[in-house]
């Protein structure tokens, strides 16, 4: 007699709270997220992003903070997650070259990872991957509607 087994259920996929003031180039970076299983949420100011980190009843697995603007908003950014204690999660940025110093400068909340702008879908995909957040299957694409 075979014994049937139930079926595994899917993983849930990580979620990720992406800040990028530009519209186009955060649902850029959400499609791209989304590729590689993760679920997304878009947020274009600083104040959104705390409020659902603090409010998101499963929370957030990565924050990724996409050109968040000059050397000063860098800074800005980096504190308000300390100041918050969002700092337990990832924080993976993506940065101008001039932007750079600026992550060095505050050690205590520096990035689990930083990539440079531009770059393409498979870095970021990869950086994703090294932070063992990728899973091997794609979620619903990002609509305007989901877009915090």
């Amino acid at each position: 007699m075979m014994s049937t087994r139930a079926p595994i259920p899917p993983l849930p996929a990580h979620k990720v709270a992406v800040f990028e003031r530009d519209w186009e180039r955060r649902s850029q970076h959400r499609v791209m997220l989304e590729t590689v299983g993760c679920q997304t949420a878009g947020f274009d100011d600083l104040e959104s992003l705390v409020a659902a980190c603090r409010t998101c009843k499963q929370g957030f697995d990565l924050l990724l903070l996409a050109s968040p603007g000059d050397v000063f908003s860098v800074e800005a950014c980096l504190a308000a997650i300390e100041v918050e204690r969002l700092r337990t999660l990832p924080l993976l940025l993506i940065l101008e070259e001039r932007q750079v110093h600026a992550v060095h400068g505050i050690a205590r909340t520096a990035p689990s990872d930083f990539i440079l702008y531009p770059f393409g879908a498979d870095e970021l995909r990869s950086r994703v991957r090294r932070l063992g957040l990728a899973t091997t299957r794609p979620v619903a694409p990002a609509t305007q509607e989901n877009d915090q």
